[in-house]
C-alpha cells in the first residue's frame, strides 16, 4: 500500500491536465484505502482533473471523514460554484474534520453570505472547529 501511496504522491510533480496521472487518480478512486483514496482525490483537484468531479461526487457520503474532506477541497478548487451548497450542508455533517474543512472552503470562496452559519460554529462542540470558525 504505501508503494502505492508514494506513486500517487508522486503524480504531484505533474503538470495540470496531465492524462496518464488523471487516469491513475480515476483508477485509484475505487480502492478499498481510504487514504489511497483521500490521494487520488488531492491527485485530480492538483491534475485541475474537471471531468473526474461526477466520480469524485460519489465520494459525498464516503465513511472517511478525511476523503470527504479532500472531495470538499476539490470542489472548492475546481467547481467553486457548485462547491457551495455541497460546503453548506457539510457545516452540519456529525464529523468534526468534514465540519473544519467546510469551513476552510467557505472562508477561501469568501461571499459574506456564509459567514453567519460559520459563526454559529464558534461555539460548537468540537475545538479543532471552533478554531477555524474563529479564524
Amino acid at each position: 500500500m504505501y508503494d502505492f501511496r508514494a506513486v500517487l504522491g508522486s503524480l504531484l510533480f505533474l503538470p495540470p491536465h496531465d492524462p496518464a496521472g488523471a487516469q491513475i487518480n480515476l483508477f485509484s478512486l475505487d480502492h478499498a484505502n481510504d487514504s489511497l483514496v483521500m490521494e487520488a482525490i488531492a491527485g485530480l483537484a492538483h491534475l485541475e482533473a474537471t471531468e473526474a468531479h461526477f466520480r469524485a461526487l460519489a465520494h459525498r457520503a464516503h465513511l472517511s471523514q478525511y476523503v470527504v474532506g479532500a472531495l470538499l477541497r476539490f470542489l472548492r478548487r475546481l467547481l467553486p460554484k457548485e462547491a457551495q451548497p455541497i460546503l453548506y450542508l457539510a457545516l452540519r455533517d456529525r464529523r468534526h474534520i468534514v465540519r473544519e474543512c467546510a469551513v476552510d472552503e467557505l472562508e477561501a470562496l469568501g461571499g459574506a453570505e456564509a459567514a453567519p452559519l460559520i459563526h454559529a460554529l464558534v461555539s460548537g462542540p468540537h475545538p479543532h472547529v471552533r478554531q477555524a470558525a474563529r479564524w
